[in-house]
């Protein structure tokens, strides 16, 4: 379940722009990430108000990234806003890695 995501460009407001970085990412890096296929899921758990998906990849320097997003229209863009960036859990690697084995 390897893919491409498709969109227009980034939606960053103060909100999601100051929570991403406090788990030590730039916003250039999370932005970056999404230029290479992932392994996405959608995140059934929090899809409650609008469709949330996770994605798990590496990063530039080679460690593996948790990425919650979500898909926005604005002006007829498909926009991504990130909710949450960080790197990996040991859970979420293990988890990634049998994955990738089947691929």
């Amino acid at each position: 379940m390897k893919s491409l995501v498709e969109y227009d460009e980034f939606d960053w407001d103060d909100a999601n722009y100051v929570k991403v970085q406090k788990h030590g990412l730039l916003i250039e890096e999370i932005e970056l990430f999404f230029n290479q296929p992932l392994l996405v899921t959608e995140d059934a758990n929090h899809s409650h108000e609008e469709k949330r998906f996770i994605a798990l990849g590496k990063s530039s320097d080679d460690k593996l990234m948790f990425v919650a997003f979500t898909f926005r229209i604005l002006d007829d863009q498909t926009c991504l806003r990130v909710i949450s960036a960080r790197y990996a859990h040991q859970k979420e690697y293990f988890h990634y890695e049998k994955i990738k084995k089947k691929l």
